[in-house]
């Protein structure tokens, strides 16, 4: 039996895990990063910057994919920083 294939497949599967982490991981940098720059009501600024920075760093994504994991840490830190209830 020719395990190459599998063998493959295996690798292709870690490395696509480990792009998107480290995706993630640089998402959560931008957006930590951006709260600190910039005022509650400058939404679109902060936006903005993560996207800038998550272009600096040569990271490509589709817009959809990036929405989502901007929101994702934003609600993320939102409750590591006021915790889960919100008034």
């Amino acid at each position: 039996m020719d395990y190459t294939q599998i063998i493959s497949a295996v690798i292709a599967l870690i490395s696509a895990i480990s792009a998107m982490q480290t995706l993630r991981t640089y998402v959560e940098i931008g957006v930590k990063a951006a709260e600190q720059l910039y005022t509650a009501t400058d939404g679109a600024a902060k936006k903005a910057y993560v996207v800038n920075f998550l272009a600096e760093k040569g990271i490509q994504f589709d817009v959809e994919t990036i929405d989502k994991l901007i929101e994702a840490a934003v609600l993320q830190l939102h409750h590591e920083l006021y915790g889960s209830e919100r008034a």
